[in-house]
């Protein structure tokens, strides 16, 4: 059972509803589906009992190994003397042939022998990386159409409603007529009118044996835009000369706002899109598709498609950078306001004033003839997914093989995914690349698989408000965290913080209900990589303050601070301490012991040198911003009296 279960995981085999093949394997048992999808895919056969207790011996790890490769296996002599009583002689000598098992100095197999585990899996990756990726010995089609078939020139008509006239008689019903974009079959002729039915054009073939192994080549690719508008070089004037030459592509264009720059090379494809948004939100992003190969196989008679094989490997590189500039300054001195004040303005501002980057970018569809086999062609159509609001700085790379095989009517996924990121994420954000390819036979889609790879991320925002006690009220807000930042840079009185996580995206769709496939019903949406399953941080999520990625929150109750006291009369400014240590996100005090006579404590003004550094109420509350040394000038509003307090802002060990 635990072998059927590993062989279901590690070859992709999906799940179709069927009556229990086996009485003792009911619904209820763990080993249910993988049982029910050997036996559709033909690795178990139902004349042979199945005991899920029992241990993997050579010989059944021989048979279903075996099958799982091939149901067509050759009848040959017994390459093992010990195998005349097995019923599995025939998968034996298979696996023997091919060299994926073997026999010992006298020639046994031994096939009762109990299997060591670690050896079985070894063997089982070993073919399921031989079946998803197949051999293609060359590109061909091979194409048998049915005996009463006669195919016309659709130059000669003229269609309308899909029938067209004709006044002789060189049309007869089952007549297949092929445009550009349809095929048709003549299905009545009465009055010198030929009624038309549109028709896949493998459903009037006899036989269909396909295969091709190609790595798209973008700059000998047709380039289309969303409109079917062919995007040639701007260099170039001259239209056929730009269709027929290979040098790399180079065009700008726009699609909704978007300014985008589309650039290939033999073996890649490169969109670079910009855009400024209302509130002065700016976009960056660039989305590259390179070292893309794709393998497929196709076999059917008549309407049944015995045997079909998609295979895509693919590389993408997405890069999103999304900032903001919220102006406080526009809204006068926001760093003196109490907290609750603060708080109701900046809500209000950004809810007047925000950016949300919400897009689906059409880029283009790329149409790669396949040497050898004019009638087929590859086509891939390359979109890009944002939505964002925040401040965003995101580079990731993914690569992997997708597709599928279909065999009698089973079905099984091929998924090998690998992903690695560089970020800088101060907002929530998704963002992905789409890719759909689809194998094109005469205008008939046999079958596609459209693939969505990219990132998202969760930014939580949780605000601390403190009251002159030092004392911190903290709830979370739906305001993005690099907006509170920012706005509250030089207000003490307001901290906030973020739990980021991010996780990778994976999706792909297979089989669309245009395709041939997909009207036969083997569609699947297959998740490469379940939702939030796959951490981008090593950590699971970071913590967020200040725009500085941090061990644990550092936000507490504060200290009250010391205030003057006693000021004494004298010649000067007077401080309690002419150089002060604050700790980074945390405060101090410059305290006042002396000011000359006639001058009070409200007379005073606190200028700092860097306010990156440390920023200082009109009171004398200092705030570590930054890691850094620098001046604060004390200075009485006459400018007669004035005197410098030095201040290092450390991080707190």
């Amino acid at each position: 059972g635990d072998w059927i279960k590993e062989i279901n995981e590690r070859a992709g085999l999906v799940y179709q509803e069927n009556s229990p093949y086996f009485m003792n394997i009911q619904k209820d048992s763990i080993y249910y589906e993988p049982v029910q999808n050997a036996v559709s895919w033909g690795i178990l056969e139902t004349i042979y009992p199945f005991d899920e207790e029992l241990l993997l011996t050579n010989e059944w790890a021989a048979f279903t190994l075996s099958r799982l490769i091939s149901l067509d296996i050759p009848n040959q002599a017994n390459n093992a003397i010990d195998i005349q009583n097995s019923p599995f002689q025939q998968e034996i000598n298979h696996v023997i042939s091919i060299g994926l098992m073997s026999v010992d100095d006298r020639g046994k197999f031994y096939p009762d022998m109990i299997m060591n585990p670690d050896e079985a899996i070894y063997l089982l990756d070993k073919v399921v990386e031989f079946i998803n990726d197949k051999e293609i010995e060359e590109n061909r089609a091979d194409i048998r159409y049915l005996d009463n078939i006669d195919f016309k020139d659709i130059s000669e008509v003229q269609i309308n409603n899909n029938s067209f006239y004709t006044d002789d008689g060189n049309y007869a019903v089952g007549d297949v007529l092929v445009s550009e974009e349809k095929t048709y079959q003549i299905i009545k002729i009465k009055n010198n009118k030929a009624y038309l039915e549109e028709i896949s054009l493998a459903s009037v073939t006899e036989e269909m044996d396909l295969e091709g192994d190609i790595t798209i080549n973008f700059d000998e690719a047709i380039i289309e835009d969303d409109d079917g508008n062919i995007i040639s070089d701007e260099t170039s004037s001259n239209h056929f000369i730009q269709l027929m030459c290979t040098k790399p592509l180079s065009k700008t264009f726009n699609i909704d706002g978007f300014h985008i720059l589309l650039t290939s090379s033999n073996n890649g494809l490169s969109a670079n899109i910009s855009k400024t948004y209302p509130h002065g939100s700016k976009l960056l992003g660039s989305l590259k598709v390179y070292g893309i190969n794709l393998k497929y196989k196709w076999h059917s008679k008549k309407e049944d498609i015995e045997n079909a094989y998609m295979k895509i490997s693919s590389n993408f590189q997405e890069q999103i950078q999304l900032s903001n500039s919220y102006s406080k300054h526009k809204y006068g001195d926001l760093n003196e306001l109490n907290k609750d004040d603060f708080f109701s303005l900046i809500s209000s501002i950004f809810k007047d004033k925000k950016d949300i980057v919400e897009t689906n970018i059409p880029i283009c569809t790329i149409t790669i003839p396949i040497p050898g086999t004019p009638i087929i062609k590859v086509k891939m159509k390359l979109e890009l997914k944002i939505n964002a609001q925040g401040k965003i700085e995101v580079v990731f790379n993914q690569e992997g093989n997708f597709g599928f095989e279909s065999r009698n009517g089973a079905y099984r996924l091929i998924k090998d995914y690998h992903g690695k990121a560089k970020t800088n994420i101060n907002a929530s954000f998704i963002t992905s690349g789409i890719s759909k390819f689809t194998i094109d036979f005469l205008k008939s889609d046999l079958m596609d698989a459209s693939i969505e790879l990219g990132a998202k991320a969760n930014a939580s925002t949780v605000i601390h408000l403190y009251d002159s006690e030092g004392k911190k009220d903290s709830f979370n807000s739906d305001l993005p965290i690099d907006y509170v930042t920012e706005m509250s840079q030089h207000n003490s009185n307001l901290l906030a913080c973020s739990d980021i996580s991010a996780y990778w995206i994976g999706n792909v769709k297979l089989n669309s209900n245009k395709t041939y496939l997909g009207k036969y019903g083997l569609s699947y949406d297959m998740n490469v990589i379940p939702e939030n399953s796959i951490s981008i941080f090593k950590e699971g999520k970071k913590h967020l303050e200040n725009f500085h990625f941090v061990d644990k929150c550092t936000r507490k109750d504060r200290n009250k601070l010391e205030e003057a006291k006693d000021i004494i009369i004298s010649k000067k400014i007077m401080l309690d301490s002419y150089a002060k240590i604050v700790h980074l996100n945390e405060t101090n005090k410059i305290v006042i012991k002396g000011l000359p006579e006639g001058y009070k404590v409200e007379d005073l003004q606190y200028i700092p040198e860097d306010n990156e550094i440390v920023s200082i109420t009109k009171n004398g509350s200092l705030f570590g911003l930054k890691e850094g040394n620098t001046n604060v000038l004390i200075k009485t509003k006459d400018n007669k009296h004035e005197v410098n307090c030095n201040i290092l802002v450390t991080m707190n060990t």
